[in-house]
């Protein structure tokens, strides 16, 4: 597995922003791991009412019991939402992976679709507007894209690995490493308007 380990912030979280009122914005820190739970929190409603809305992963259901499981059942198993509205801009430079394609899955996320939830299944969730920065373009994009736990095994086989340099000494549970995956080795679900 190639890995690297870099000084910079990547991704630098400047687009990811939570409408305080209709023309202010409040930035979150990448570190700030109760402001990203509440986020997420509130990205799953959005998720199930969007399902719902337009017939995607039917029988789709908020999963019970615990805070810490993942967040739905679905065909039988769980089903863990990753929710991406950032781009990896620098990781076609540093990773080998198309900018306009590039997510990360947290190491923490697969051991425990491994050990913890028995062969979990994933799906992510992207939606970010076209940009440039650090001198590279992405597209704009609002799509679902399907991972069995099968196919996440073996994409992270071999993905690049990504160490989050800030979180070298967290004690806030915050993930350290994350894969780099290709949006395009994920099954295609859906697609749609970006909602900002």
């Amino acid at each position: 597995m190639t890995q690297f380990a870099f000084d910079f912030e990547a991704p630098i979280p400047v687009d990811v922003s939570v409408p305080v009122c209709s023309d202010e914005k409040v930035i979150a820190d990448t570190e700030d791991k109760t402001w990203w739970i509440g986020w997420g929190n509130q990205k799953e409603q959005e998720f199930l009412k969007l399902c719902a809305r337009e017939a995607i992963l039917p029988g789709i259901k908020k999963s019970s019991g615990s805070k810490f499981r993942p967040e739905y059942t679905y065909q039988g198993g769980y089903l863990d939402l990753k929710t991406v509205e950032t781009p990896f801009f620098l990781a076609q430079k540093h990773y080998g992976v198309d900018s306009n394609f590039a997510v990360s899955l947290n190491k923490q996320d697969v051991l425990d679709c491994t050990y913890k939830y028995s062969k979990c299944q994933l799906v992510f969730w992207v939606q970010w507007v076209s940009e440039i920065k650090y001198g590279v373009a992405v597209e704009t994009r609002h799509e679902i894209r399907f991972l069995s736990y099968e196919r996440m095994r073996e994409l992270v086989s071999h993905a690049p690995e990504h160490i989050y340099q800030k979180r070298i000494d967290d004690n806030k549970g915050n993930a350290k490493e994350s894969y780099i995956l290709d949006l395009r080795d994920m099954e295609f679900i859906w697609q749609g308007e970006v909602e900002r």
